[in-house]
């Protein structure tokens, strides 16, 4: 016997989180998401803008054999455009609900949304969106 305690990482996959509002005002876009895992789960959100009316598209691959990297900075999310997404951390009250606030990019009228949530060890859901939310009459 070991004279310490190892954890064993779980490979189960983390439940999706589900995206519940984006609402725009100004130049910020309030992001509103529901937390469906169990405790000890952090959920992100992922945001780019365009000017097409079209559904976006983002794919999300994961790094696995750098164990030095935070676990949000092995997720790599990426546009049609193949631009990398950058991470938002959402802290989900007690309610289970939400908040970030992601800023608007000043290309791009329409605001494309995605969220995933990772497991205590780092695995994570799959990703879910995109939810749109249009800058035009919003005052921006």
């Amino acid at each position: 016997m070991l004279p310490l305690v190892v954890h064993v990482p779980s490979p189960a996959r983390s439940v999706a989180p589900q995206l519940e509002s984006v609402d725009v005002a100004g130049g910020v876009a309030t992001v509103r998401v529901r937390a469906r895992g169990s405790a000890g789960e952090t959920i992100y959100v992922f945001h780019s803008a365009d000017d097409s009316l079209n559904t976006a598209v983002a794919t999300m691959a994961t790094i696995q054999n750098r164990p030095d990297l935070a676990p949000d900075a092995r997720l790599v999310v990426r546009d049609a455009a193949g631009r990398r997404l950058m991470p938002t951390l959402v802290l989900p009250e007690a309610t289970g609900v939400g908040e970030a606030s992601v800023p608007l990019a000043a290309d791009g009228i329409v605001l494309h949304v995605w969220a995933v949530s990772l497991t205590a060890d780092g695995v994570p859901s799959r990703l879910v969106g995109p939810l749109h939310a249009t800058r035009i009459g919003a005052g921006a």
